[in-house]
């Protein structure tokens, strides 16, 4: 019997967490200069991982985007096989995002959201809002008391790939100039709140002084740093 015509749901919706594979001496390269490149790892390592419990907590489905390309067994052999894992792809930081976005609306998702793993006190709350402003308004995006970004997002009919050229990555002006190309193209955008990044041993040192009193933030990376001895 038919039940009449099929209806494709318009709210299928996936987070991309962006990272790179976790291999000594080449994750947070600035905070080597002042740590032992072991804890270093054992750093990213957590900062990731609660990246990305707070991510699975709010959506269902999530992609692992990982970096290099080739890295793709250790990232699995790491993080276990219960997401779905893309490679990055591209010449540089811009073509990587604009690449998986891509990737991601041609595999029929409405809603995408894509965050980074230097904000381990990323909170549901956030992703939440990223998703449910999604269903008025075009973009999102999340910026760092760096000058960059930690969280963006689209709604497939307001992607444009140009939000990613010519925007000079590490530096201080990446979410101002993304933003100006987001209000050049009319994309109604929502503004997260500002949230600090992991990047040095100065933000390293300001985030401890935050979760002392904080039991529940960042349960992986306060574990890790008081197993270093830190708190």
């Amino acid at each position: 019997m038919d039940d009449g015509p099929h209806i494709i749901s318009d709210e299928r919706e996936i987070a991309i967490v962006f990272l790179r594979a976790p291999t000594l001496g080449q994750v947070k390269t600035r905070l080597i200069k002042h740590l032992d490149s072991t804890w270093v790892l054992r750093l990213y390592k957590s900062f990731s991982l609660d990246v990305i419990e707070a991510v699975r907590k709010q959506i269902q489905q999530v992609r692992i985007c990982y970096f290099p390309a080739d890295r793709g067994g250790l990232v699995k052999e790491w993080l276990g096989h219960t997401f779905e894992y893309e490679p990055q792809t591209g010449r540089d930081l811009g073509e990587r995002i604009k690449n998986a976005f891509l990737s991601a609306f041609s595999d029929g998702f409405c809603r995408v959201v894509l965050v980074g793993t230097d904000i381990p006190e990323l909170s549901q709350a956030l992703i939440a809002e990223a998703f449910q402003k999604l269903q008025n308004h075009l973009s999102v995006i999340g910026p760092s008391y760096d000058g960059g970004y930690y969280l963006i997002g689209f709604h497939r009919d307001g992607f444009k790939s140009q939000v990613f050229d010519e925007i000079q990555w590490g530096s201080s002006e990446v979410f101002n100039k993304t933003l100006s190309i987001l209000n050049k193209l009319n994309l109604k955008t929502h503004i997260l709140p500002v949230c600090r990044d992991i990047d040095t041993f100065d933000d390293l040192m300001d985030m401890i002084k935050n979760l002392k009193p904080k039991k529940n933030s960042a349960k992986n990376t306060a574990a890790c740093l008081k197993s270093l001895g830190f708190i």
